[in-house]
């Protein structure tokens, strides 16, 4: 699911930082997506990823 969520994500970029959503009913029927709240999860942390940047630092705790 986390291909297909990084597929969708670079599919609905509409080249200003966010998604053109029209474009998600299509996607999820092409590409036959079962569970799209996980799918909408997905795309939250693909766009609110901040790369080089540690969420959880487990190992100096």
């Amino acid at each position: 699911m986390d291909l297909i969520a990084q597929r969708v994500s670079k599919l609905l970029a509409n080249g200003t930082g966010g998604y053109d959503w029209s474009g998600l009913p299509l996607l999820v029927d092409w590409l036959g997506v079962t569970d799209v709240e996980g799918l909408l999860q997905r795309l939250a942390v693909i766009r609110t990823h901040k790369p080089g940047r540690l969420h959880h630092d487990t190992e100096n705790a």
